[in-house]
Protein backbone atom coordinates (compact mmCIF):
# COMPACT_ATOMS: atom_id res chain seq x y z
CA UNK A 1 0.00 0.00 0.00
CA UNK A 2 2.97 2.38 0.82
CA UNK A 3 4.37 2.07 -2.62
CA UNK A 4 1.41 2.85 -4.40
CA UNK A 5 0.84 6.00 -2.17
CA UNK A 6 4.23 6.79 -3.09
CA UNK A 7 3.88 6.30 -6.84
CA UNK A 8 0.71 8.42 -6.58
CA UNK A 9 2.78 10.83 -4.73
CA UNK A 10 5.66 10.89 -7.00
CA UNK A 11 3.37 11.39 -9.90
CA UNK A 12 2.88 14.93 -8.88
CA UNK A 13 6.05 16.64 -8.66
CA UNK A 14 4.46 19.64 -6.70
CA UNK A 15 3.98 18.45 -3.60
CA UNK A 16 4.19 20.71 -0.29
CA UNK A 17 7.93 20.85 1.50
CA UNK A 18 9.35 19.87 -2.06
CA UNK A 19 12.28 22.33 -2.90
CA UNK A 20 13.99 22.22 -6.23
CA UNK A 21 18.09 21.89 -6.17
CA UNK A 22 20.47 22.20 -8.87
CA UNK A 23 21.07 18.75 -10.06
CA UNK A 24 24.86 19.35 -9.26
CA UNK A 25 23.67 19.57 -5.28
CA UNK A 26 22.73 15.91 -4.92
CA UNK A 27 24.70 14.96 -2.16
CA UNK A 28 28.03 12.76 -3.62
CA UNK A 29 26.45 9.39 -2.86
CA UNK A 30 23.27 9.78 -5.01
CA UNK A 31 25.40 10.96 -7.76
CA UNK A 32 27.72 7.61 -7.60
CA UNK A 33 24.65 6.01 -7.53
CA UNK A 34 23.14 7.36 -10.83
CA UNK A 35 26.78 7.08 -12.53
CA UNK A 36 26.89 3.84 -11.23
CA UNK A 37 23.19 2.16 -11.94
CA UNK A 38 22.39 4.86 -15.05
CA UNK A 39 25.39 4.48 -16.88
CA UNK A 40 25.29 7.21 -19.75
CA UNK A 41 22.64 9.04 -17.76
CA UNK A 42 22.22 12.81 -17.63
CA UNK A 43 20.61 14.75 -14.24
CA UNK A 44 17.87 16.68 -15.92
CA UNK A 45 16.36 18.11 -12.38
CA UNK A 46 16.19 17.43 -8.72
CA UNK A 47 14.47 18.43 -5.39
CA UNK A 48 14.60 17.44 -1.77
CA UNK A 49 11.98 17.23 0.93
CA UNK A 50 11.05 16.11 3.80
CA UNK A 51 8.67 13.00 4.16
CA UNK A 52 7.26 12.38 8.30
CA UNK A 53 10.80 13.82 8.96
CA UNK A 54 12.83 12.37 6.74
CA UNK A 55 15.02 13.76 4.36
CA UNK A 56 14.50 11.96 0.63
CA UNK A 57 15.50 13.59 -3.35
CA UNK A 58 14.67 13.37 -6.18
CA UNK A 59 15.73 13.56 -10.01
CA UNK A 60 14.93 13.04 -13.47
CA UNK A 61 17.53 11.02 -15.45
CA UNK A 62 17.95 10.70 -19.24
CA UNK A 63 19.50 7.66 -20.61
CA UNK A 64 18.83 8.35 -24.17
CA UNK A 65 15.58 8.43 -25.25
CA UNK A 66 13.88 7.29 -21.72
CA UNK A 67 13.78 9.40 -18.48
CA UNK A 68 13.59 8.03 -15.10
CA UNK A 69 12.09 9.66 -12.37
CA UNK A 70 14.31 8.37 -9.18
CA UNK A 71 13.46 8.95 -5.57
CA UNK A 72 16.49 8.29 -3.38
CA UNK A 73 17.15 8.09 0.29
CA UNK A 74 19.46 10.13 1.73
CA UNK A 75 22.30 7.35 1.61
CA UNK A 76 21.55 7.51 -2.11
CA UNK A 77 19.37 3.94 -2.18
CA UNK A 78 16.92 4.31 -5.07
CA UNK A 79 13.84 3.64 -3.36
CA UNK A 80 11.47 4.19 -6.49
CA UNK A 81 12.00 3.99 -10.21
CA UNK A 82 9.20 5.38 -12.02
CA UNK A 83 9.19 5.57 -16.45
CA UNK A 84 6.64 5.98 -18.50
CA UNK A 85 6.61 2.92 -21.56
CA UNK A 86 4.36 2.35 -24.10
CA UNK A 87 1.26 -0.46 -23.19
CA UNK A 88 3.30 -2.84 -25.14
CA UNK A 89 5.94 -3.08 -22.63
CA UNK A 90 3.50 -3.89 -19.64
CA UNK A 91 3.86 -7.78 -18.69
CA UNK A 92 0.95 -9.71 -21.02
CA UNK A 93 -1.13 -9.90 -17.66
CA UNK A 94 -1.46 -5.88 -17.57
CA UNK A 95 -2.02 -5.92 -20.99
CA UNK A 96 -4.83 -8.36 -21.12
CA UNK A 97 -6.38 -6.91 -17.74
CA UNK A 98 -6.33 -3.14 -19.13
CA UNK A 99 -8.12 -4.78 -22.86
CA UNK A 100 -11.16 -7.15 -21.08
CA UNK A 101 -11.56 -5.23 -17.76
CA UNK A 102 -11.24 -1.49 -19.81
CA UNK A 103 -12.88 -2.30 -23.21
CA UNK A 104 -13.74 1.27 -24.98
CA UNK A 105 -11.36 3.11 -22.78
CA UNK A 106 -7.99 4.20 -24.73
CA UNK A 107 -4.93 3.47 -22.40
CA UNK A 108 -3.15 7.49 -22.76
CA UNK A 109 -0.06 6.73 -20.38
CA UNK A 110 1.49 3.47 -19.00
CA UNK A 111 3.94 4.82 -16.12
CA UNK A 112 6.26 1.64 -14.44
CA UNK A 113 6.89 2.42 -10.77
CA UNK A 114 9.63 -0.07 -9.53
CA UNK A 115 10.21 0.06 -5.67
CA UNK A 116 12.29 -2.37 -2.77
CA UNK A 117 9.42 -4.47 -2.93
CA UNK A 118 7.41 -3.95 -5.93
CA UNK A 119 6.81 -3.04 -9.66
CA UNK A 120 3.24 -1.71 -10.56
CA UNK A 121 1.74 -0.25 -13.67
CA UNK A 122 -0.29 2.98 -13.24
CA UNK A 123 -2.27 3.60 -16.23
CA UNK A 124 -3.94 6.79 -17.39
CA UNK A 125 -7.45 5.56 -19.38
CA UNK A 126 -9.62 8.19 -21.52
CA UNK A 127 -13.12 7.71 -22.62
CA UNK A 128 -15.31 10.23 -24.28
CA UNK A 129 -14.81 13.22 -21.42
CA UNK A 130 -14.00 10.91 -18.39
CA UNK A 131 -10.81 9.68 -17.28
CA UNK A 132 -9.64 7.11 -15.22
CA UNK A 133 -6.69 5.93 -13.21
CA UNK A 134 -5.91 2.32 -12.64
CA UNK A 135 -3.00 0.90 -10.80
CA UNK A 136 -2.28 -2.39 -11.59
CA UNK A 137 0.32 -4.99 -9.79
CA UNK A 138 2.37 -7.36 -12.31
CA UNK A 139 0.43 -9.46 -12.78
CA UNK A 140 -2.58 -7.24 -13.76
CA UNK A 141 -4.85 -7.29 -10.44
CA UNK A 142 -6.24 -4.00 -10.15
CA UNK A 143 -5.01 -2.66 -6.81
CA UNK A 144 -6.33 1.04 -7.03
CA UNK A 145 -9.18 2.74 -9.45
CA UNK A 146 -9.72 6.98 -9.56
CA UNK A 147 -12.75 7.84 -11.73
CA UNK A 148 -12.44 11.59 -12.22
CA UNK A 149 -15.80 13.11 -13.54
CA UNK A 150 -14.91 16.01 -16.03
CA UNK A 151 -18.10 17.47 -16.07
CA UNK A 152 -18.50 17.75 -12.36
CA UNK A 153 -14.80 18.50 -12.04
CA UNK A 154 -14.92 15.51 -8.86
CA UNK A 155 -12.56 12.85 -8.46
CA UNK A 156 -14.38 9.61 -7.06
CA UNK A 157 -12.15 6.59 -5.66
CA UNK A 158 -13.23 3.30 -6.58
CA UNK A 159 -12.22 -0.37 -4.65
CA UNK A 160 -10.49 -2.90 -6.98
CA UNK A 161 -13.73 -5.28 -7.48
CA UNK A 162 -16.47 -3.19 -6.61
CA UNK A 163 -19.22 -3.35 -9.38
CA UNK A 164 -19.71 -0.62 -12.14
Amino acid sequence: MFSILLALCLAHPAHAGEVRIDAGALPANIKATIAAKYVGGTTAGASREKIKGVDRYEATVHIGTRSLDLAFATDGTVIEEEEVIPVTNAPAAVQATLKARYAGWTVSQVERAVTRSQTVFDAALKKGTSTQEVVLDSNGTPMTETEAAEEEGESEGVEAGEGR
